[in-house]
């Protein structure tokens, strides 16, 4: 969100405007987005999907103590993120194998 001084009546008031810095909240300005927002790096981070990879590892590569959470969805329709989370040192849900402990049903 990029915040905006906006004049109302003889007042200044600060607005977040509905607009990113940079590109699209995908692949590298994900992670950068999140600093600029938060002022720090995130100390949790869940991705599903290769365009959070940055994200995870920005949040991951500190030496502060981090949790970063893959969703498998363990499908063909969707891409594999194991081999990336795997790589990052991520903890990996699966949606077949562990979404049952997770959210059991009954």
């Amino acid at each position: 969100m990029e915040p905006e001084l906006t004049r109302v009546g003889t007042s200044l008031q600060l607005v977040r405007k509905l607009q990113f810095r940079g590109s699209p909240n995908e692949g590298a300005a994900k992670a950068v987005n999140i600093q600029a927002h938060i002022g720090a790096r995130p100390i949790v981070a869940g991705g599903n999907t290769a365009v959070d990879t940055e994200m995870l590892d920005s949040t991951h590569t500190d030496r502060h103590a981090a949790l970063c959470l893959v969703i498998d969805h363990d499908d063909d329709e969707r891409e594999p993120v194991g081999q990336t989370a795997a790589r990052l040192g991520c903890t990996v849900v699966s949606m077949a194998n562990d979404w049952g402990r997770v959210f059991p049903t009954g």
